[in-house]
């Protein structure tokens, strides 16, 4: 069924063939996540990063407008990014370019979501 008045847009983004040293850099990918919002109406509320020994990060920025969390295995050169927020979908769509455009990989897959509230009484419970 399709939600009724969407209130988000939430994008399930992998990259593959990314760069080991910048995947497994914290400060980087905070600086990058932090960056792709200048601009826009969400602000960060809180955000925690922790890098893993000896290689990966996990990262979370809680704003506003919901959040942007970010997992790494360097090892695999791989990278998982979701993009969760309630502002315009044209400016989450701005938000997850900035983010791509700053991040080396080779492929990437990028999936995106409406979400919202089902009609009363038409949901699955």
């Amino acid at each position: 069924m399709k939600n009724s008045k969407a209130k988000g847009i939430h994008y399930l983004i992998d990259l593959y063939g990314c760069d080991e040293g910048q995947i497994n850099n914290s400060e980087e990918l905070k600086d990058i996540l932090r960056l792709s919002l200048k601009d826009t109406e969400a602000v960060v509320l809180r955000e925690y990063f922790y890098r893993f020994s000896p290689k990966g990060v996990t990262g979370f920025l809680l704003l506003s407008a919901s959040h942007i969390s970010i997992h790494t295995w360097p090892e695999k050169s791989h990278l998982t990014l979701d993009v969760f927020t309630c502002i315009s979908k044209d400016e989450t769509k701005k938000i997850v370019e900035k983010i791509l455009k700053s991040l080396k990989y080779k492929k990437k897959n990028v999936t995106s979501y409406e979400r919202g509230f089902l009609l009363e009484g038409k949901g699955d419970f």
